[in-house]
């Protein structure tokens, strides 16, 4: 956002008219803030019925990802993240593991190109 501050040199009377860009404290946060990534996760394993979509929506929550997670009809889980690389990165070590009634066999993953960003983290049923 732009806009004008008004700077009185009483010294040299007159008024000068600075434009700004943006307030360090504005820089520093766009500096923080990184792209939102989507990714595709397919689970497969004895993945359903060990609260493994509600154990993952905690997981997200806490990281701050957002997206859903649904059981598929083959038995399997599927679901759609969105968040920074990083948190991205660590839903994903986390889903090779599972709660602790999983057996996971394998995930599998892939980035979407998305730019509609999602709310919260959802259980689709």
């Amino acid at each position: 956002m732009l806009w004008f501050i008004v700077r009185n040199l009483f010294r040299l009377g007159r008024a000068e008219f600075v434009l700004m860009s943006e307030t360090s404290s504005e820089r520093k946060e766009e500096a923080e803030t990184k792209p939102v990534k989507s990714v595709h996760v397919l689970v497969s394993g004895r993945v359903q019925g060990v609260f493994f979509r509600s154990s993952l929506k905690a997981t997200c929550d806490r990281l701050g990802v957002k997206g859903w997670v649904k059981n598929k009809p083959d038995g399997n889980l599927e679901a759609l993240l969105q968040g920074q690389e990083e948190e991205l990165e660590e839903v994903i070590r986390w889903c090779k593991r599972g709660p602790e009634r999983a057996e996971v066999s394998r995930v599998e993953f892939h980035d979407l190109h998305s730019d509609v960003v999602r709310g919260n983290f959802e259980i689709v049923f």
